[in-house]
């Protein structure tokens, strides 16, 4: 039976020459992301599998970038990120306007293009000594196609629809059709079920060879060492691949480096770097590997233990980072500076910047030491290092930006936190440490005073620069539940919002975008790093005026809304001797979402679509859980909206006001599963009628705590808090729904509370008293009767 090929058809599409193939394939590339999109391997799917493309092209192919289709979990992933997404509004206003200029062309793509793309599309390059002489390097693209008459026939076929004169082959290749245009410098095969462009005929050819076999397999970039080590550790079906180690010499060339410099450099480089990137229903990730260059380790054993320091860092922390074992870094990094060659250099250095005088210089590391000892009475390798062998972290919270810009002065509030062994040796080790200090500076020395923070003993320092600075430091020692850490505060307000955040349970270990910034990096981690873009974005707006407010949310804001945290870890792997750094990246988005209000809503009752969110990944028990609201609207002005945004986390305002409201009732908060918050624009209380939400959650979490234990909170615009009237209204597959009506628009939080221990009832404490009553009130009965049946 004949195929019959598909007619396709654009007639308004623009025009261009099949000369920009190869450029074509590229945009068919990024048009296709969505379709065509990273994904990780699913564990059914074996390594031959992956990177097909690489078996094609030869060893010395120094760069390598590949596509795949995902498979059915990858699609349904990525459908769930896409619908993530498209609840914002920002995400929609940006799709309309790239519809309206270029619709015909995407929706050309869509129909026609992206149905017949299959297996891989790849790009390969090489010879990247030839931008030296200012030549070009290798390259080829391979678009893998399943169109039914072959990949020739669907490149005629494209060309037909855009109107442009069809490929007329101009020979064969071992039987591969193939058309060679010398002039253009264009070259182009068609096997059955690739294109296969290429800037350069014999690196065509060679291709060629490796796809018929002619060349075998063995020959190929797929079989080097390098590229089978980089799939053994990058598992994806997407990847890129660099290999330094050949491309050194034009890198270093580039870079106009003298040969002293490359021989310097040389031994850190690695052989080559493999990356790939994968999504999520809630971001995206991506993860860097390559292998340490040979004769340079690592410390071992760091990134073994879990990381706890964010149990005291406040939630709303701009930035934090983590690490382990600083004494192991310091006797890695110490035992490098130490090397004759490199401490010469360094005081070299020091001495062309003008800092010390040439004779002031150490003749070894152990000299300047024993100076520090003998001067300070500090060793620096047990008193200062040799006890921070477990975890340490930074973090800075939010600054204020109208002290920073005023004329007096101002020190930022940051952390300092190190886990903490021994506390009492610890605090030996401060009080010589705080000795040496004032033995350096005499003349305006530390005065150190005690205090109480939050129930917690505090030591807290200053003198006269310090004061003059605005800083007011201090530390504290915080059992955070499993280890105790030492926490140095640059301000007094910073030890206080660490030890509130532990206390009341609001550190960023309870934050949904730091949870899930974990989410998506691996469990084992030399260092995190995570960044609070929500944070930042709204610190940094709160400062604009209304003008630029205005004009930030029309430009970049609506790119930025969605990006919530960021982070970054670094990761050793493999065995002693052959370990490889991993870098992985995640970004957590969430997506809020904008509802145009208008006069023909006035008198109507709105609904507000149901939003959803996965928060399985904070508490198995939460899953995806989902939230919508109908609203009466009583009136509204031109441009009036309403924006919601369904959040894990929520700010320490919005807890009090729970706590408050959930103690009026005679009841504990035991736990918050999600907050829904609700901005309005143009809209005043007046306009708003009464609104009925519904908030649904995964059943395991209702039933821990007991359904009828479960509220919806409200918090009106003026900060009050009432718990509303809750309905259970049943079990919907794995949800748990409850309903309540409102008052008005504002913030809303599904809550799980309990009674007071000395406010619940006798039964509910003491229950297990009446069986045994029972049964004595029986053995007492029957031996009563048995005495008088003898009597």
């Amino acid at each position: 039976m004949k195929l019959k090929t598909p007619k396709l058809k654009a007639p308004h599409l623009r025009r261009f020459s099949w000369k920009a193939l190869p450029i074509f394939a590229i945009i068919s590339l990024l048009a296709s992301v969505g379709y065509l999109a990273f994904t990780p391997i699913p564990q059914t799917f074996a390594q031959d599998e992956v990177a097909q493309t690489a078996k094609y092209l030869p060893a010395d192919t120094q760069l390598y970038f590949m596509l795949t289709k995902p498979d059915e979990a990858g699609m349904e992933t990525l459908e769930e990120l896409w619908n993530n997404w498209w609840q914002d509004p920002a995400f929609q206003h940006l799709w309309e306007e790239m519809m309206a200029e270029w619709g015909e062309e995407v929706s050309f793509i869509e129909d026609n293009v992206l149905p017949y793309l299959d297996k891989e599309i790849a790009l390969g390059m090489r010879n990247f000594a030839a931008i030296a002489d200012e030549g070009m390097p290798d390259v080829i693209i391979f678009v893998g196609t399943n169109y039914p008459t072959g990949s020739l026939a669907f490149v005629n076929s494209i060309l037909e629809a855009v109107g442009e004169e069809q490929i007329v082959p101009t020979g064969t290749y071992d039987g591969i059709d193939v058309y060679y245009d010398d002039t253009a410098g264009i070259y182009i095969a068609f096997p059955e079920d690739y294109i296969i462009a290429s800037l350069s005929q014999d690196f065509l050819e060679e291709c060629l060879d490796l796809y018929l076999g002619t060349t075998p397999v063995e020959d190929s970039l797929y079989n080097t060492d390098n590229f089978a080590d980089a799939l053994d550790h990058i598992g994806s079906l997407g990847m890129f691949y660099c290999d330094v180690d050949s491309l050194w010499d034009a890198i270093a060339a580039a870079m106009g480096l003298t040969p002293e410099e490359i021989a310097a450099i040389a031994p850190y480089i690695p052989a080559y770097i493999a990356g790939s990137l994968s999504y999520t229903a809630n971001g995206i990730s991506t993860t860097v590997y390559c292998p340490l260059p040979e004769g340079i380790t690592m410390p071992t054993g760091i990134g073994d233990d879990p990381l706890y320091a964010a149990e005291a860092i406040p939630g709303n922390a701009l930035l934090y980072m983590s690490s382990e074992d600083m004494n192991a870094w310091w006797g890695y990094y110490s035992g490098i500076i130490a090397e004759t060659e490199n401490w010469d250099a360094i005081g070299e250095m020091l001495v062309e910047m003008g800092i010390i005088q040439p004779d002031e210089w150490p003749a070894s590391f152990d000299e300047a030491k024993a100076w520090l000892n003998d001067f300070l009475g500090i060793d620096i390798d047990t008193d200062i290092f040799g006890w921070m062998t477990g975890e340490y972290a930074f973090a800075l919270l939010p600054l204020d930006l109208e002290a920073m810009n005023g004329e007096d002065a101002y020190c930022p509030d940051f952390l300092i936190l190190f886990e903490v062994e021994n506390q009492s040796q610890v605090q030996a080790k401060l009080t010589v440490l705080f000795a040496a200090i004032n033995a350096f500076i005499p003349d305006d020395p530390l005065q150190i005073s005690t205090t109480t923070i939050g129930g917690v003993s505090a030591i807290l320092l200053t003198n006269d620069a310090i004061a003059e600075v605005g800083a007011s430091p201090g530390c504290l020692f915080l059992d955070v539940g499993s280890p105790t850490y030492l926490i140095i505060g640059s301000t007094t307000g910073a030890l206080e919002a660490a030890v509130s955040a532990h206390a009341n349970h609001t550190s960023l270990s309870y934050q949904e975008g730091y949870q899930g910034v974990l989410s998506m990096l691996p469990e084992s981690k030399m260092g995190l790093t995570y960044i609070n873009i929500h944070e930042i974005m709204d610190m940094v707006v709160s400062q604009m005026s209304d003008e630029e407010k205005a004009e930030f949310d029309a430009t970049a804001g609506r790119f930025l809304a969605p990006l919530y945290a960021f982070g970054w870890s670094g990761t050793l792997v493999g065995e002693v001797g052959e370990e490889g750094m991993s870098m992985n990246t995640a970004l957590y988005v969430t997506p809020s979402r904008e509802f145009a209000v208008t006069e023909d809503d006035v008198g109507t009752t709105l609904e507000l679509p149901e939003q959803t969110k996965d928060l399985g990944f904070i508490d198995p028990n939460l899953g995806n859980c989902a939230s919508d609201i109908d609203v009466e609207i009583l009136g509204c002005e031109e441009g009036s909206n309403i924006e919601t945004r369904m959040v894990r986390e929520y700010t320490d305002d919005i807890r009090s006001a729970f706590v408050l409201a959930a103690t009026d009732a005679g009841l504990n908060l035991d736990d918050v599963a999600y907050v829904v918050e609700v901005d309005k624009t143009n809209l005043t209380a007046a306009d708003i009628g009464t609104a009925t939400i519904t908030m649904k959650v995964g059943k395991d979490w209702a039933d821990s705590y007991g359904i009828d234990n479960i509220k919806i909170f409200h918090i009106d615009d003026e900060g009050n808090c009432q718990i509303l009237d809750t309905t259970f209204v049943g079990y919907e597959g794995d949800y748990a729904v409850f309903q309540a009506e409102s008052p008005g628009l504002s913030t809303f939080g599904l809550v799980a509370t309990s009674l007071p221990q000395a406010a619940k009832s006798w039964w509910s404490s003491y229950w297990w008293v009446v069986p045994i009553i029972v049964t004595v009130a029986i053995i007492i009965g029957v031996n009563v009767w048995r005495r008088r049946r003898t009597i």
